[in-house]
């Protein structure tokens, strides 16, 4: 389980790092001023997908499910990703012995 946890973890990490380098970027090149999101960045991987989820999670429970996803979903993708690697690089750090069956 720790070797999955340290994958997770330096993927997130990755994936967070390469969001920040592209906000960098961004920033200093294109001159853009919004910050890089979760909804921009599944937008511009798969439109149609996250046009789904909004319309079905809209129609559970008066729409009041999306709001914390739509919550989710406007902040930065680098936060995210480095929080959810910072996370499992923790969780995959237990200070107790792994345990061994059989």
């Amino acid at each position: 389980m720790r070797a999955l946890s340290g994958f997770l973890a330096r993927l997130f990490l990755f994936i967070g790092a390469s969001c920040v380098v592209a906000e960098l970027l961004l920033l200093t090149v294109g001159g853009a001023d919004t910050l890089f999101s979760l909804e921009v960045l599944w937008t511009s991987l798969h439109g149609p997908s996250l046009a789904g989820l909004r319309q079905d999670a809209g129609g559970l429970a008066g729409g009041a499910l999306w709001t914390p996803v739509d919550w989710f979903l406007a902040l930065p993708s680098w936060l995210v990703f480095l929080g959810l690697g910072g996370l499992f690089l923790l969780g995959g750090s237990g200070g107790g012995r792994e345990r061994t069956f059989g």
